[in-house]
């Protein structure tokens, strides 16, 4: 079975559902789990649950609060410091993407607060530098996204240019604001690829 569902885990607890099966309570976390981080908190775009009830009853089988649980583990596992270094946490989750002849890379970090990107933000930079000169892009980017406000900082290397006609706020020099932007693949990437086919 497949589906155009933000999360595997979706498919896994629709197909439990639809045969009338309850998971076992450690299975209903796990799906729980899942749904939750790639959905971050059913907040994304890419959160396509059918229904309210589809939610519910791996929470009530699971005894967790989606809400809370899924605050918990952002927390718990999000942010920076879990990957080492900058450079390995935007290669957490790097993916390419072609606009025209041009090759551009988007990482994405989640987490609570933006404290820790400004702490670190210079140092991210020239890790986004160095990994744009390493895969030979037009530009590199990272989205920093805090799952609280829902809101994305796109820190940028490469196409200055873009600050004219990028459509968001410009905090700083390569750094924009994305009130209401949370997923790469449905919100940034569509928007970024046509705006980059313009230039």
């Amino acid at each position: 079975m497949a589906a155009p569902v933000g999360s595997t885990c979706t498919v896994v607890a629709s197909l439990y559902r639809e045969h009338g099966i309850a998971p076992e309570k450690h299975i209903a976390g796990l799906l729980l789990a899942g749904i939750l981080s790639d959905t971050v908190i059913l907040r994304s775009a890419n959160n396509h649950w059918k229904r309210p009830g589809d939610s519910c009853l791996l929470e009530g089988v699971a005894k967790l609060d989606h809400v809370t649980f899924g605050k918990d583990m952002f927390t718990s596992c999000s942010g920076f410091s879990a990957h080492g270094t900058p450079k390995n946490a935007i290669r957490s989750d790097f993916k390419h993407f072609t606009a025209g002849d041009m090759l551009v890379g988007i990482g994405q970090v989640e987490l609570v607060g933006f404290d820790e990107f400004f702490e670190l933000q210079e140092k991210l930079r020239a890790a986004l530098k160095q990994i744009r000169d390493e895969d030979r892009l037009e530009m590199a980017g990272l989205m920093v996204t805090d799952i609280y406000s829902e809101t994305t900082l796109f820190l940028v290397d490469g196409k200055n240019e873009l600050a004219h006609i990028m459509g968001y706020p410009q905090l700083q020099p390569h750094l924009y604001e994305l009130k209401g932007v949370m997923s790469r693949k449905k919100q940034l990437v569509p928007h970024l690829l046509k705006v980059l086919a313009s230039l």
